[in-house]
């Protein structure tokens, strides 16, 4: 029963909808901060590709400790309902933020031309001292 109870939960807290953001409005869990200030269509690409370019802003809250974040975190949902992640951000694979610092991000999709992008997902990382949406945000494009 406790199997089941502790199964029943996770599925209903993982059911509930993402907070949703504009852009340029920060969000955070307590521990690191993020705000989205612009995404837009990019150059064409490759077989019927374009590249989707967004600009975000990271901060970490905490007195104490780095926070890693990397391309997983991050998720394009476009306009045909498709998600993607993105193929780099920035320069780097890892951004290891310290404490009461931030970084500026860039990341790059790659999308089907006839597509835009309608929203970035975030998930954040699990620290243990994290509150709030656990199970990611939405900025809306």
């Amino acid at each position: 029963q406790d199997f089941y109870r502790s199964v029943t939960e996770k599925s209903a807290a993982e059911s509930q909808p993402a907070p949703e953001y504009p852009l340029n409005q920060p969000a955070d869990n307590g521990v690191l901060q993020i705000t989205v200030s612009s995404a837009q269509d990019g150059q064409y690409a490759f077989q019927s590709k374009k590249f989707f370019i967004v600009n975000a802003n990271l901060k970490n809250l905490k007195a104490a400790d780095n926070i890693q974040v990397t391309g997983g975190n991050f998720e394009l949902i476009d306009s045909g309902g498709s998600g993607s992640f993105p193929y780099s951000v920035g320069s780097q694979v890892v951004y290891d933020i310290r404490p009461q610092e931030s970084a500026n991000i860039q990341l790059t999709f790659i999308i089907p031309q006839d597509r835009t992008g309608t929203a970035i997902r975030f998930t954040f990382p699990s620290p243990a001292d994290a509150t709030g949406a656990k199970n990611g945000i939405l900025f809306r494009i």
